[in-house]
């Protein structure tokens, strides 16, 4: 069930990730885009039903397959729309964005006021919108750009956390070769799970 998933708390991200190595919070463009478009899709379509044979809602969906790279997010607002969202399924709340419109915290409520409206919801150049509006097999017509965010989401986290094992690597004193081994490894890991995310 998607709501045990999110229950979860012991989640390890591919098992690496330093939680205060969050580069490039404030930047403006470029990768936030998609965490921005996820947001959007999440408020929007939350309380919608995703799957009618499971009753999962499309909140559920959406959280349980992002909360272990949730901590990589780079825009701490849509970090925090996510974040609360979960609260609100566990709670068995509708996650809607009216929550969100009256929140308590106004900067919060204005970010996602303008979000609704596109006018803070920077996609990235390489983005590829693109029309859903016919499906043959009676899924809702943004089911296919969800699981695309969310695909696109995982990736970019998974190259986020190259770059810093990389890093790591390159850091790393050459004889060190235990840690080395280590950082190699998960490297490797890293790879093959960015592979699959290209293939999906």
């Amino acid at each position: 069930k998607a709501v045990q998933a999110l229950a979860k708390k012991d989640n390890p991200s591919l098992g690496v990730g330093d939680k205060h190595a969050n580069a490039g919070v404030n930047s403006p463009l470029g990768v936030g885009g998609v965490e921005s478009h996820l947001a959007y899709l999440l408020l929007k379509h939350g309380a919608d039903i995703h799957d009618p044979n499971e009753n999962i809602t499309v909140a559920e969906h959406i959280l349980a397959h992002i909360e272990d790279v949730l901590e990589h997010f780079e825009d701490p607002r849509c970090q925090r729309i996510c974040r609360e969202s979960i609260e609100l399924v566990l709670a068995k709340k509708p996650v809607h964005v009216g929550h969100f419109i009256a929140h308590d915290d106004l900067d919060l409520s204005s970010f996602v006021s303008s979000l609704m409206h596109k006018e803070d919801a920077p996609i990235d150049p390489n983005w590829e919108q693109a029309s859903f509006s016919t499906k043959t097999d009676g899924s809702p017509s943004y089911t296919e750009d969800i699981n695309k965010t969310i695909l696109r989401l995982r990736l970019k986290t998974v190259n986020q956390l190259c770059e810093q094992n990389l890093m790591r690597i390159k850091d790393t004193p050459p004889d060190d070769e235990q840690a080395l081994a280590r950082l190699l490894k998960v490297h490797e890991k890293l790879n093959t799970a960015r592979r699959e995310l290209a293939e999906s």
